[in-house]
């Protein structure tokens, strides 16, 4: 346990070291190349260079996964999202805390152990480092201005190659160096992964967790990793009792990461209110999550859950189902929103059953 620990602290240091790096480089700038450019013109050339290596990251990803035989599934930088819905490609505003953009394909047909994963993966960080160093020219330019925005790039493609190519776990989420260092150990990982590139293309093509292959839900030993998407599946079949005991064990996981967390938290939270259940105070991580996602219909049928099982307030639970509603229809998986309408009905239901029972009572 000391020596896992000291490797965690050891990684957690390294992304520290990686991002002073990058600061010290941005002084350096500043420094050397002060008189060629105002210090506003450098902040914001150093700004541009990073957003330009967070586009070539994904791209590096989308080009590497058309390379190996994937399909394009979304392109996301920041909130904005390009993603292919129901066959035809449509913007979306998606953002998700902790996580700068991200490019989702659909795998080849192939068995999921098989599936080409390390180019897909690798080639985000390669574009960064490739274009990073195809900027050192240009540091030799007659424009003080060019001069200075070749440093920047070379700096940011620098960071996001490092920060994504060594093997790393930035803020409780994996790295692509350590999807592909723990991919190439374990077989089984390799199958969660494309069973959930999978789930994803179908879902955002319309279809329903619960009309898919069972055994595209087969957790394993990555119940930390795949076992949210297990709880969902077992939610869209009805089943909430076993869904909500599914997801207590849930909670016991600690390799999950946050986000994960996030969403298990905020489906136990409808599942304990529709099973008669004492629901506890809404945890730090819960109200982040919440925030971060709060344009996900999801998160927003469980606020009308709790405003109507909980707070037994009708008017702020319509309030909150119509925005509900505007996320149901800028949802980028059309698949899970009949789910959502039915734990909605069904917390209607039970609100009319439960008043009904106490209006007989008195």
């Amino acid at each position: 346990m000391k020596k896992k620990n000291r490797k965690q602290q050891l990684k957690a240091a390294l992304v520290m070291v990686l991002a002073l790096l990058a600061g010290i480089g941005l002084g350096v700038v500043c420094i050397l190349l002060g008189g060629e450019a105002s210090p506003l013109w450098t902040v914001v050339l150093f700004y541009f260079s990073l957003f330009a290596q967070l586009i070539l990251h994904e791209g590096g990803h989308l080009i590497g996964g058309l390379l190996s035989g994937y399909q394009y599934e979304s392109f996301r930088i920041g909130g904005a999202v390009l993603l292919r819905l129901e066959g035809k490609l449509r913007l979306r505003w998606m953002p998700i805390s902790g996580t700068g953009g991200q490019c989702l394909m659909s795998p080849p047909e192939c068995a999921p152990e098989d599936a080409p994963f390390r180019l897909y993966h690798a080639s985000g960080s390669a574009a960064n480092l490739i274009t990073a160093l195809l900027h050192i020219p240009l540091l030799f330019s007659q424009s003080g201005i060019l001069r200075v925005y070749a440093f920047c790039m070379l700096i940011a493609g620098l960071y996001f190659g490092l920060l994504n190519g060594l093997p790393l776990r930035v803020g409780g989420i994996d790295n692509d160096g350590m999807h592909i260092r723990m991919m190439e150990k374990d077989p089984a990982l390799r199958r969660v992964i494309y069973r959930q590139l999978q789930i994803n293309a179908a879902v955002s093509a319309g279809q329903r967790m619960r009309d898919l292959p069972e055994e595209w839900f087969f957790v394993g030993e990555h119940m930390h990793m795949h076992g949210a998407i297990h709880m969902m599946y077992l939610m869209d079949r009805g089943e909430y009792a076993a869904a909500l005991a599914y997801g207590k064990r849930l909670l016991f996981c600690r390799k999950m990461n946050r986000i994960l967390m996030g969403a298990v938290q905020n489906d136990l939270e409808t599942l304990r209110l529709l099973q008669n259940e004492p629901i506890p105070a809404e945890s730090e991580l819960l109200k982040k999550y919440r925030k971060s996602m709060a344009y996900d219909a999801s998160v927003q049928r469980a606020r009308f859950v709790r405003a109507l099982l909980h707070d037994g307030d009708e008017a702020a639970a319509e309030k909150i189902h119509a925005q509900f509603e505007r996320a149901a229809r800028r949802t980028a998986s059309p698949g899970g929103i009949p789910m959502e309408y039915e734990l909605i009905a069904a917390a209607r239901e039970k609100y009319r059953s439960d008043h009904s029972k106490q209006t007989e009572g008195e």
